[in-house]
């Protein structure tokens, strides 16, 4: 898995404090969930931190949480083109080349003492199964 890297402390401190503030005093405005094509302008700060970490050419995809309930197991992919396409083709697009995460990265902002698992579980070789749901409470093997 050389093709993995892993980095510590990637946005410059007036940023990170930034971030943190966002997500802290205004959790609530931000979308638990968005995508932003790469064509798009951003619409808030969050996705302006991550064009910022990974350049204007790639699209925007975020997740956030704030729960100490569990959340669920996500395989990633590109989601939004997977329901274009089956509602427009009944399928995948057959001439859409495949794009997958170019990174990932994670804030957590406050970890809570009772906090049990978290673990991030990064899986390089396990392929996504048509008709398989994307989200689980668990991760089983194919």
């Amino acid at each position: 898995m050389d093709h993995i890297k892993y980095s510590k402390n990637v946005l410059d401190p007036e940023r990170l404090r930034d971030l943190k503030d966002l997500c802290t005093k205004h959790i609530n405005e931000i979308p638990t969930y968005n995508f932003c094509r790469k064509t798009q302008e951003s619409s808030n700060y969050l996705e302006e931190i991550i064009r910022h970490l990974i350049g204007r050419d790639n699209h925007v995809e975020y997740w956030v949480r704030n729960a100490l309930g569990k959340t669920l197991f996500h395989v990633d992919g590109n989601e939004l083109q997977a329901k274009y396409d089956e509602v427009t083709y009944g399928g995948q697009d057959p001439d859409m080349k495949q794009e997958f995460a170019l990174n990932t990265h994670i804030l957590y902002v406050n970890i809570d003492p009772k906090m049990e698992g978290g673990e991030l579980i990064i899986l390089p070789y396990t392929t996504f199964i048509p008709g398989r749901e994307i989200f689980r409470h668990f991760f089983c093997a194919p």
